[in-house]
């Protein structure tokens, strides 16, 4: 038997017996799919800022959810920890956009947000970026 399937099967027969690790590990909830994540870079300020400028846009648009709303407020805060960009913050049309233009636009500018954060924010490439994405 795999060690799997005997983590598995002690969690099913005698959950308290497994390892605190591995008991909290199980606990935790599997990440959503999401865009971009600031922990994803080495430094979460650095991966943080691209996120805030897209919350922020998406924000202008009344595209975000009320958890949307909620992770731009702790963006607005500076707070990049655990910030990300993910199909639970924006409704169904900007979750469609992002999923066709995010990366392009990451890897075509966005990035240098990250890179340098003395960079403003511009939302011109996206909002060129949404207005071919609304003519489709």
């Amino acid at each position: 038997m795999g060690w799997r399937k005997r983590v598995q099967q002690i969690a099913a027969t005698n959950p308290e017996k497994l390892h605190p690790i591995i008991q909290r590990a199980r606990a935790v909830r599997p990440r959503e799919m999401c865009w971009d994540r600031a922990d994803w870079q080495g430094i979460p300020e650095a991966g943080g800022r691209p996120i805030h400028l897209v919350l922020r846009w998406l924000g202008s648009k009344s595209l975000l959810t009320p958890a949307g709303q909620t992770e731009l407020e702790r963006a607005d805060q500076h707070d990049y920890a655990a910030l990300f960009l993910g199909p639970s913050l924006v409704v169904p049309r900007a979750a469609d956009f992002l999923n066709h233009h995010y990366q392009q636009w990451y890897e075509s500018g966005g990035i240098n947000y990250g890179i340098d954060p003395t960079l403003p924010f511009d939302v011109g490439e996206l909002e060129q970026l949404w207005q071919a994405f609304s003519a489709t």
